[in-house]
């Protein structure tokens, strides 16, 4: 099976997760009590949209405690920067209908913690993304001191991806 099948197979059945909600809010308390994330001052999160794991949530409590929240805008083809919010009133509608910083202006700010979205993970940790290379390219410039961690259903998870050269894994899986 090819990626794009992969994606496609992975985004059918994560669209039909019944009781979506609870274990969403489930695995958001599994990943809230990481100590990694604990520790953490500036996260780096994507703005959930679908049937993704809810970000929404997360994002609210962590403003709420003065945490510093950046989130991706997609500057060109397969270029993402970190832009910090505020609120989720400083987000909008962009492209695909997901939700964006309105503002634009890259964040320097050292991340120590970033939720990373995924399709697929192997054994090893590395992912099948929604394709583009942006968030191996975002954590190859951004990443090295971050604490990289991903939040996955059962089901995607898979022996072996075969990743290439320029994949970056995860340190860690948050598993439903």
């Amino acid at each position: 099976m090819n990626k794009s099948d992969i994606r496609k197979q992975m985004i059918e059945k994560r669209d039909s997760i019944l009781e979506k909600e609870k274990i969403d809010m489930d695995l958001k308390n599994r990943l809230e009590n990481l100590d990694e994330f604990k520790n953490s001052d500036t996260f780096f999160l994507y703005v959930s949209f679908g049937s993704e794991f809810n970000t929404h949530g997360i994002i609210e409590d962590l403003l709420s405690k003065g945490k510093t929240v950046l989130v991706p805008y997609v500057k060109s083809k397969g270029i993402m920067i970190p832009v910090e919010i505020k609120s989720m009133d400083d987000l909008v509608p962009g492209k695909y209908g997901i939700l964006e910083p309105k503002n634009h202006e890259a964040s320097y700010k050292k991340i120590d913690f970033v939720l990373v979205p995924g399709l697929c993970f192997d054994k090893n940790h590395y992912r099948i993304g929604y394709g583009g290379g942006f968030y191996d390219r975002f954590l190859e410039k951004h990443g090295s001191d971050s604490h990289k961690i991903s939040v996955v259903y059962d089901f995607q998870l898979v022996d072996d991806l075969h990743p290439d050269n320029y994949d970056i894994p995860v340190d860690k899986l948050i598993v439903q």
